[in-house]
């Protein structure tokens, strides 16, 4: 038998492992994918005071499999910039595995086409308010139920 000694502080995780659950709220749910974990911070932070539970990712995989995993989510949320997979093709993967969940993408780059070549697709530049990030969720919330409903 091998005894340790108790911890007196708990082990940090890796930023890359990090993955932020609020329940404390039924405003909606929504996956944060982003690769940078102070944009991530900050926009797990605007959205919990949006009043939405979220859960944050830093790679698409990681998004992929949780959905395929069974984790139900309102909205994707994801950067488009990232690596293994951009973020347009993630949202192109997610409509054709999970057609029910509503994506936006974000981006710094404020030379990106509104819908990178696709109408449906919504995608907001980065820095955006409080309320256009409100006005955009809703937006993308009302675009999906009105064609799966």
């Amino acid at each position: 038998m091998l005894y340790l000694p108790r911890a007196l502080i708990s082990a940090a995780l890796p930023a890359s492992m990090i993955e932020i659950h609020d329940t404390r709220t039924a405003a909606g749910r929504i996956l944060v994918v982003e690769d940078d974990a102070a944009v991530a911070d900050v926009t797990v932070g605007s959205l919990q005071k949006l009043g939405y539970a979220t859960v944050a990712v830093d790679r698409a995989g990681k998004a992929i499999e949780l959905l395929g995993g069974g984790e139900r989510f309102d909205l994707v949320l994801s950067d488009i910039v990232m690596p293994e997979m951009n973020g347009i093709e993630l949202a192109d993967m997610l409509a054709r595995l999970h057609g029910e969940v509503a994506v936006l993408l974000t981006t710094g780059d404020p030379s990106m086409p509104a819908e990178a070549g696709d109408p449906s697709r919504v995608i907001l530049i980065k820095p955006y308010s409080l309320d256009t990030l409100k006005q955009t969720i809703d937006r993308c919330l009302a675009a999906r139920a009105a064609t799966s409903g």
